[in-house]
């Protein structure tokens, strides 16, 4: 019997899987069973619970180049797809079909420097080349559609991808532009 010595990248795997688990357990929501309830406990809810329970509800979602969540593209996302179906929940999703770039556009005048649950985080080579969004959890998570490019179009090549709507570190991510918070609102 062979005992096997954790590396460093199995340890930081499973800080990284501990950490997201603890962030699940500790929502102020009960995300499985957000769907149930009905609209009076709803209205007890601020936009941005409500917004992220919806989050949640895509884990796991194929990543879809162009994808809006539809029938068209097998119920897949893209970033900025997974981001207008969470907005569109709480009534702060812009019209129209929106790229990464358009949503920083629509979203920059609410400029905040402080990375809160809610947030709107936005990646790029500057704030005029955005290409990519996500759905701020905590200062150290973010829920995103990812791991996919413009040749991620099924689900197959997403799968092979493991390109998909997960819980992912911001830090992983070293192109940061600027982050959008839109109100809260009750």
């Amino acid at each position: 019997m062979t005992n096997s010595i954790p590396t460093s990248e199995s340890l930081k795997s499973r800080e990284l899987h501990d950490t997201k688990r603890n962030l699940l357990e500790n929502r102020k929501v009960d995300l499985r069973k957000f769907r149930k309830v009905g609209k009076e406990k709803r209205k007890k809810m601020t936009n941005v619970q409500i917004a992220t329970a919806e989050a949640f509800h895509y884990r796991g979602r194929p990543y879809i180049w162009m994808g809006d969540g539809s029938a068209k593209y097998w119920g897949g996302v893209d970033c900025s797809g997974f981001v207008q179906l969470v907005l569109d929940v709480v009534g702060l999703d812009p019209k129209g079909d929106q790229t990464a770039q358009a949503l920083f556009n629509a979203y920059k005048a609410k400029k905040t420097d402080a990375r809160l649950e809610g947030c709107l985080l936005f990646f790029g080579k500057s704030t005029s080349d955005i290409h990519h969004v996500a759905y701020c959890l905590s200062p150290a998570f973010m829920i995103e559609a990812g791991g996919g490019n413009s040749k991620c179009t099924t689900v197959a090549i997403a799968e092979s991808m493991g390109a998909c709507v997960k819980v992912s570190k911001v830090s992983r991510r070293n192109d940061q532009q600027q982050l959008g918070q839109y109100r809260q609102q009750k």
